[in-house]
């Protein structure tokens, strides 16, 4: 799991200084069925998840798996964490 409290951590890959990146990347998240991979975008909590599982098992009686998936965007960045606590 990437860690959200961080905006950057130094990474070294191939010997080059990279950071990783969170802070500045839109979060998203959405219930699917796990069946046919349909969904719906859903806020923190269950209620809304739970709403739009029912509504799909009553479409779909043989779909009845389902999971909340949650996304979060980031990136390497070339630079050292020294070079981004400068830029501060």
């Amino acid at each position: 799991m990437i860690p959200t409290d961080y905006t950057s951590l130094p990474l070294e890959i191939a010997d080059l200084p990279m950071r990783l990146e969170v802070g500045d990347f839109p979060e998203r998240r959405w219930v699917e069925c796990a069946s046919c991979i349909e969904g719906d975008p859903v806020g923190q909590g269950t209620d809304e998840a739970q709403s739009w599982a029912a509504e799909h098992l009553r479409r779909h009686p043989a779909h009845d798996r389902f999971r909340i998936v949650s996304m979060t965007a980031w990136r390497l960045a070339p630079g050292s964490a020294e070079r981004k606590a400068d830029e501060s």
